[in-house]
């Protein structure tokens, strides 16, 4: 797991990767490659698949075929040692903050989920927030008082309180404007500069700093499978 800095191997890579449901393909043929060190995002418009492809990079898809390694593990035999060291810092409406808890509260509510002590979360809190470009956020703050930047940074803040060396942040654009989306990117690019792994999904490459690795997701067509995979989500975080 502890590949070294600038390595140019592929920290995760799939080869063929498909999800198929009842309601029909999900993702097709998806063969990507990206690198340790370096921010990687999931390019690809509404209905292409984004948020199923980020949990199945995460360890926490199942359904699906084809090959998919991350971190040197394969995600199919080794999903439980791949969700233990990635974490999911939003993903559609499955995981998100709670609007009516304060920004400690969140800590905690986190760290409890985590199994994480306390204390040591918040130590890692702390770090994670310094990454992400100072982030000073009062404790006693409600969550839905937050601006929609620092509540996405918080996402991933919260996200980095379990040893997690691999975070997912889906639909990074939602509810930023260009100026706030940029200071995101920068944030993301701190923490990846400072040792952690970061997929996002994105609607548009446009909004990518330079120095990122990128997949553009097309929404599959539309097809009939004879016996079409039966997907499920892991509940973990």
């Amino acid at each position: 797991m502890n590949d070294p800095a600038g390595d140019e191997r592929p920290y995760i890579e799939t080869r063929d990767l498909s999800l198929t449901t009842r309601e029909g393909p999900v993702y097709a043929q998806v063969d990507l490659s990206f690198r340790r060190g370096r921010l990687a995002a999931v390019v690809g418009r509404s209905g292409s698949g984004r948020s199923a492809l980020l949990l199945t990079l995460a360890g926490r898809m199942r359904g699906w075929t084809g090959s998919c390694r991350v971190a040197g593990y394969d995600a199919a035999a080794q999903a439980a040692e791949l969700r233990d060291r990635s974490s999911l810092a939003r993903i559609g409406n499955l995981v998100d903050l709670e609007p009516r808890l304060t920004v400690a509260e969140s800590v905690t509510e986190r760290a409890l989920i985590d199994a994480m002590p306390l204390p040591r979360a918040g130590e890692r809190f702390e770090v994670a927030c310094a990454a992400l470009g100072g982030l000073d956020l009062p404790r006693r703050t409600l969550v839905g008082d937050l601006s929609s930047l620092d509540r996405t940074l918080l996402t991933v803040a919260l996200a980095t309180l379990r040893p997690a060396e691999l975070v997912v942040l889906d639909d990074a654009q939602r509810g930023l404007d260009a100026e706030q989306l940029g200071r995101l990117m920068t944030g993301l690019v701190g923490l990846v500069e400072a040792g952690t792994c970061v997929v996002v999904s994105v609607l548009e490459e446009a909004v990518l700093p330079g120095a990122s690795d990128r997949h553009r997701l097309e929404r599959p067509p539309a097809e009939t499978s004879p016996e079409p995979a039966t997907a499920a989500v892991e509940e973990s975080r």
